[in-house]
């Protein structure tokens, strides 16, 4: 019976320390915002409440953050804490003159234990900004990629002529060794 006590202890003990409970502790979120080059926002803040506990982060865009590139118009930022469900965001842009703009609000899952990434895209709409959710920020714009679609489809063109005179070629040969 006494080797019985500490034994159950143990094993209460390691069920309660298991691998996937410390993991929890350490969940880093890396925060990035795509930022247009035309958008004069000279700071972005991303306010972040996680388990009740709310934290402001500064995004910057000068390589200072891990896997950042510098000025490639994607601003990064990162935290780390407890592991949460769900976290509360609310992204803030910063103009060199007048208050902060809310670019942002919502609820975001982050489900992995231990490192989530979380993406938004700052466009125009109507007269103001907003930040929308996206899967995984990159730099440049959406609406930019309709400037080079005759670029394009000059290429694809420009392909599909040169593989149709390929097989031209390539059928006149054959007619002429006959």
């Amino acid at each position: 019976m006494r080797i019985l006590a500490p034994l159950l202890a143990l094993i209460t003990i390691s069920l309660v320390e298991s691998p996937s409970a410390t993991a929890a502790d350490a969940q880093v979120i890396d925060l990035q915002v795509s930022l247009p080059s035309r958008i004069d926002y000279t700071a972005l803040d991303l306010e972040v409440t996680r388990l009740g506990t709310k934290k402001t982060v500064r995004l910057r865009d000068d390589g200072s953050v891990p896997n950042d590139l510098p000025h490639d118009g994607i601003w990064n930022g990162r935290m780390s804490g407890t592991y949460s469900r769900l976290v509360s965001v609310r992204v803030f842009g910063h103009r060199a003159s007048g208050s902060p703009d809310l670019l942002y609000s919502g609820v975001e899952r982050t489900e992995d234990t231990r490192h989530v990434l979380l993406g938004w895209r700052v466009m125009r709409t109507g007269q103001n900004y907003s930040a929308v959710r996206t899967p995984l920020s990159y730099p440049g714009n959406v609406a930019e990629m309709f400037v080079a679609l005759p670029l394009i489809s000059g290429f694809g063109w420009g392909m599909f002529v040169l593989l149709y005179v390929g097989m031209l070629v390539r059928l006149s040969r054959r007619e002429g060794e006959e």
